[in-house]
């Protein structure tokens, strides 16, 4: 067994066993689509799955592997297979590697599996070059201990406030976890929950209960982008205004005027609700920023930006849901490397996180100094915060 060979198993263990907890015996549906073999946006490589399916059997449970076509009309329009239901009601577990069953997005495959409870590991590491990354080889447990320092900041009725050098400067009131979910406190952990993201990528959203300020963001997440048919790198950055809650006026380029038409639109629909900045939320992981050769994909290497520890998301128009599609209505407005405060004490700086520095993610990283990456991040040379 080369060393290479067996790093990979490592993440592909802590992936089954410290982040999905499968257990022996159980029925493991290992899901992954066609398009992604041939450069479609599902990024997968059989050697990943041939890795979980062996994983899953090193720890006797019982693996099967479904290979599903999302190229066709039914399934552009997240309509879930009849042959992924009947196999995810004959499953204990389902590990995902498909960006289009996505928990966040995809409301029927969302539904599907709360029908039959059955939880899912959503695997975003799908190929070598993930799996050999940083981003994969961090220690789940570090990571999950990370989003729960982060969370342990938040709380309801905190004042908030965030800034940078862009212009923007946010700031209002913490209130309770997001509605829809499904997390009870900002430190929940994901231990019993369906939803079983590797690598864990964003804590707890909130809701804004007060939020008033100028967002200044060039970039969103590509799959709003692609809704709104606009790139998810701006030529111009958007600033949006809002002033109690809600936003108030949209200024930019082209994207922001793509932007207004997508409100004004909606609103014709849903009201004024989709003007409402409901909440926000951010990212934990400190190596979520992938290279090239790791990823040759630039859109998916900004879905994983996403999950940076640098990384802030304002949620908009996420109070409403069209009824006749799967998917959520709202996007995310990005902003990296922010300061970031609550009731004064600091989340970030200048992007930098302070969670590196909480005792209880201290402790858990002493645990894991034989992995290279854990080393690099704690020896002094802090990692690079996204701009």
């Amino acid at each position: 067994m080369t060393i290479e060979t067996s790093a990979l198993q490592r993440v592909v263990d802590d992936m089954l066993g410290n982040c999905g907890h499968v257990e022996a015996g159980q029925k493991v549906l290992i899901v992954a689509a066609c398009d992604g073999l041939a450069g479609g946006h599902n990024i997968v490589d059989r050697e990943t799955v041939e890795l979980i399916f062996n994983g899953a059997q090193r720890l006797r449970a019982d693996p099967a592997v479904l290979w599903l076509d999302m190229t066709q009309p039914d399934a552009a329009q997240r309509v879930i297979p009849s042959i992924l239901e009947h196999a995810v009601a004959g499953s204990d577990i389902v590990v995902a590697l498909a960006q289009d069953l996505s928990w966040e997005e995809n409301v029927d495959f969302r539904s599907l599996l709360r029908t039959h409870k059955v939880p899912v590991i959503r695997n975003m590491t799908t190929t070598l070059g993930m799996l050999s990354s940083p981003w994969g080889q961090l220690p789940y447990e570090l990571v999950a201990q990370i989003r729960y320092a982060i969370g342990s900041a938040m709380k309801d009725g905190g004042r908030f406030r965030i800034r940078h050098p862009n212009g923007t400067d946010i700031e209002g009131k913490i209130g309770l976890p997001l509605s829809g979910s499904s997390f009870s406190s900002f430190t929940q952990r994901r231990t019993n929950d369906l939803y079983r993201p590797f690598p864990e990528g964003v804590y707890v959203p909130m809701a804004t209960a007060e939020v008033d300020g100028q967002l200044v963001f060039d970039s969103m997440m590509p799959s709003a982008a692609t809704y709104m048919g606009i790139p998810y790198r701006f030529s111009q950055p958007i600033r949006v205004t809002i002033e109690d809650r809600y936003v108030r006026e949209i200024q930019g380029g082209a994207e922001a005027a793509a932007l207004r038409e997508f409100f004004a639109a909606a609103s014709q629909e849903f009201g004024e609700e989709v003007y409402n900045a409901s909440g926000f939320h951010g990212g934990v992981h400190p190596y979520a920023m992938l290279s090239p050769e790791s990823c040759p994909s630039a859109l998916y290497r900004e879905f994983v930006e996403h999950h940076h520890i640098s990384s802030v998301h304002f949620h908009m128009a996420g109070a409403v849901q069209r009824k006749d599609i799967g998917h959520r209505l709202q996007f995310t407005a990005e902003v990296r490397g922010t300061d970031f405060t609550v009731d004064g004490r600091g989340i970030l700086d200048h992007g930098r996180s302070f969670a590196l520095e909480d005792p209880g993610v201290v402790e858990v990283a002493s645990r894991y100094m034989h992995v290279p990456c854990v080393r690099d991040l704690f020896a002094g040379a802090p990692y690079k915060a996204l701009n």
